[in-house]
């Protein structure tokens, strides 16, 4: 909603955003062999399976406007809730399985967890500047503060081990469980910050880059005995010896827009067709190094009155 106050532009607008998506899918299976102290060689199939879905989501009112005519400021406040658009939440399963062949017997193993988290709610803000030093250059910053939210937590695991003999199969060896355990849990996100810059090359083409920066060590969960674990790799981030360090992740986006004005415009346009296209490098957390992705975008879009 754009409005004139003291001859300044200034826009007020209410936005609904999915800001994370946490559905991922991995399947591994690996083939090793061991030799035991009595010298018989074992022959283990490994497979780690891990499937993980739900998504984050925020409420959004923000308010831009206008210092001066060449400097405009902006400010958002991201309520994490629960609505009827998204619930806020994610949930994963792992599978640990292992076959070990041996002379005597063969023995398999089984660990399935799941885990769920629900209701996530928090608050944060969104801090952005808009500078057009020159009419075909515009340069814009913008902060994502840090925040910590929380979280209805749930989780349950079983473990199942066989033995199979040449004169049959063997009841479960052992079969365990975790008694479900259900608490709530504080979640901290990352700041981020970006920089972006535009040049209107003239009236119709305009071209793009921005970088977008973020430090994963700030991402982690504390559980009810307040022992913080990285939610990158679950490893215990108040450990003074083994605690992880992951590297900071960038994400660079170029991008452009065609604008198909007429030559001869008429005295009223009814619409106003628009062409654009970008590239990104994209980088995400992981043990060791970020994992990289590339990937192209395109888009068309359309201006009626």
């Amino acid at each position: 909603l754009p409005k004139l106050v003291l001859d300044r532009n200034v826009s007020i607008g209410i936005y609904y955003q999915q800001k994370y998506d946490f559905t991922r899918a991995l399947d591994i299976r690996f083939k090793s062999s061991r030799g035991r102290s009595d010298g018989v060689v074992e022959t283990l199939y490994k497979r780690l399976r891990f499937e993980q879905d739900g998504s984050l989501n925020a409420v959004t009112p923000a308010i831009a406007f206008e210092v001066t005519k060449r400097l405009s400021l902006g400010m958002a406040v991201n309520l994490w809730r629960s609505t009827w658009l998204g619930a806020n939440g994610w949930e994963q399963q792992i599978e640990r399985s292992e076959f070990a062949l041996r002379l005597e017997d063969t023995e398999y193993s089984q660990y399935v967890s799941k885990s769920r988290y629900e209701d996530f709610r928090g608050e944060n803000v969104t801090i952005g500047a808009l500078w057009n030093p020159l009419d075909k250059w515009s340069f814009g910053l913008r902060y994502d503060s840090a925040f910590t939210g929380e979280a209805d937590f749930t989780s349950e695991s079983r473990r199942f081990l066989y033995r199979f003999f040449p004169e049959g199969i063997e009841r479960p060896a052992e079969v365990s469980g975790m008694a479900p355990l259900k608490e709530k849990r504080n979640i901290r996100f990352p700041a981020t910050y970006a920089f972006g810059v535009a040049h209107r090359v003239n009236d119709r083409y305009t071209v793009s880059l921005d970088v977008t920066t973020t430090d994963w060590n700030d991402f982690w969960f504390k559980d009810r005995s307040g022992n913080r674990f990285s939610l990158v790799n679950a490893k215990n981030l108040d450990a003074i010896w083994y605690a992880p360090s992951f590297d900071r992740t960038y994400t660079i986006r170029l991008g452009s827009e065609y604008v198909f004005v007429p030559r001869q415009p008429a005295e009223k346009l009814g619409h106003i067709l628009s062409a654009r296209g970008g590239l990104f490098f994209d980088q995400e957390p992981a043990s060791g190094e970020p994992d990289n992705f590339w990937g192209v975008a395109l888009g068309f879009g359309l201006l009626t009155k």
